[in-house]
């Protein structure tokens, strides 16, 4: 049986220095593998109580307070499409994405809860990436999965953009699935791939198919014959 106590963040323990000086941590221990956990979790997060903390096993009461409290103290909680929880510290992703910065600043509860258009395995790779392992992106993954392009861009994640971008260019945009990518791209605000979709579609205005063009709302279509 799950054995819970009550326990709130400190923030005189829990500060971005000592998560932040420990980066392994992040790819390793920010996620969530209980799945009993995960579920009480989020029923918890769903009634906007305080966060149920599991007790301590014998294990974890070698660890620092400093140590635990990066584990499990964490404010913002991604939940991946396949259903997995991962959980950070924010000044981690702040520091990497204008966007994340902003909903932490703008919260008015914590822990922060975000569902990601991202499946675990590629969202590890992204959490990689920004940990200093760029051989992923760089050799190609985003080859036929541009979500890790759209995430970067949807959450402003600069680095991430740029090193997705050229196989994004190179092996997703097409004059099949342009239309589609702008209408997408509109809907979640992704600046960097409306310019993308906007610069293909006048390259090959006469590639690209009418029915789906006519389908794209008036404010796409002014935006893509715009000076």
């Amino acid at each position: 049986m799950l054995s819970l106590i009550f326990e709130l963040p400190n923030s005189d323990v829990q500060n971005s220095v000592e998560c932040e000086s420990r980066p392994e941590s992040i790819s390793s221990n920010n996620f969530i593998e209980n799945e009993e956990y995960g579920n009480f979790l989020q029923n918890q997060l769903s009634h906007n109580l305080p966060m149920l903390l599991p007790e301590r096993t014998e294990s974890e009461s070698t660890k620092t307070e400093s140590e635990y409290d990066c584990t499990w103290f964490n404010d913002m909680i991604l939940i991946t499409t396949d259903g997995k929880f991962f959980s950070f510290y924010h000044s981690f992703l702040s520091k990497h994405s204008i966007k994340f910065a902003q909903i932490y600043q703008t919260s008015e509860s914590l822990p922060i809860v975000i569902n990601l258009n991202l499946n675990s395995y590629f969202f590890q790779t992204v959490i990689d990436f920004l940990n200093g392992n760029s051989d992923p992106i760089s050799n190609g993954i985003v080859e036929n999965e541009p979500d890790i392009f759209f995430f970067s861009d949807e959450f402003q994640i600069s680095s991430l953009l740029q090193a997705s971008l050229p196989q994004f260019q190179e092996f997703f945009i097409n004059p099949l699935n342009v239309c589609q990518t702008i209408q997408m791209a509109f809907d979640k605000n992704c600046e960097e791939t409306k310019k993308i979709c906007k610069k293909f579609f006048l390259g090959n205005l006469s590639k690209i198919n009418p029915q789906e063009f006519v389908k794209l709302s008036s404010e796409i279509k002014s935006y893509l014959f715009s000076s």
